[in-house]
């Protein structure tokens, strides 16, 4: 008579930061699963997780390992935004040393559709001379992209952020509007017309959640510069909630 040992029930860490990460999260919880949430900083505003958190940036290989051994995780799922830098192929590297399951959540970019004007541009350096020609420039990139922007007079741009802060040296003169989303594309276009907004730049993040802002330029005819997405880990690609479940709970 051979005796095995019960397997080990899977202890997953949630790498979270994308709208996905929390309805994730809570269909983990409702079926059991043992799941830690990673945030990066506080998740201040928004309603507890259903499942423990640790909060802390994993940016390094040895932060995260030390993270992995002290919590016993068996498996990472990357639920970070696409345009998360490091974290993500950080954890596919050390995943694949440590012989344990990595999947990346990734819904699918946007794709342009009749009327809409787009250009899109590998990297911050690229978007310049395609913003030349624009007076009011919308931008809903990020302080640390906004960094990489150079050559675009600041009084020409305005800026949307999550948070009051200040813009990196050089953007002082940009206008800087705090508001979080979701918006209505009618609440979009109302803001580019009191604006003035003759052009847009933002990421191509994906989803529903902040496409409005490509739906009102496409009503308003307005060029879009649309920075696409950073290269992704060679990892298992879940589109959906569903699919990230599934891939959980086939562990």
């Amino acid at each position: 008579m051979v005796c095995r040992m019960p397997k080990t029930a899977p202890h997953l860490l949630l790498l979270a930061g994308s709208d996905e990460a929390r309805h994730i999260a809570g269909a983990l919880a409702l079926s059991g699963t043992k799941v830690t949430v990673s945030l990066a900083r506080e998740d201040r505003g928004m309603p507890c997780w259903p499942v423990p958190t640790r909060v802390g940036a994993l940016a390094d290989g040895g932060a995260l390992r030390s993270c992995l051994s002290l919590l016993g995780i068996t498996a990472i799922l990357d639920a970070t935004h696409p345009f998360t830098a490091g974290i993500g192929q950080h954890s596919a590297d050390l995943c694949r040393d440590l012989g344990l399951p990595y999947g990346r959540v990734l819904r699918p970019p946007w794709a342009p559709d009749v009327g809409d004007r787009w250009t899109e541009v590998a990297d911050v350096a690229a978007a310049t001379p395609r913003l030349s020609g624009a007076q009011r420039i919308f931008v809903t990139i990020g302080r640390s992209l906004l960094r990489q922007l150079s050559g675009i007079d600041p009084f020409r741009l305005w800026v949307r952020q999550l948070q009051a802060g200040p813009l990196p040296t050089g953007f002082q003169g940009a206008t800087q509007l705090v508001s979080a989303g979701p918006f209505t594309r009618e609440q979009e276009v109302a803001l580019f017309d009191t604006h003035g907004i003759d052009m847009l730049f933002c990421k191509n993040s994906g989803g529903a959640a902040s496409f409005s802002k490509l739906a009102a330029a496409r009503e308003m005819a307005l060029p879009v510069v649309l920075l696409a997405r950073p290269p992704q880990p060679d990892a298992p690609i879940l589109s959906t909630v569903e699919a990230a479940v599934d891939w959980v709970n086939r562990l």
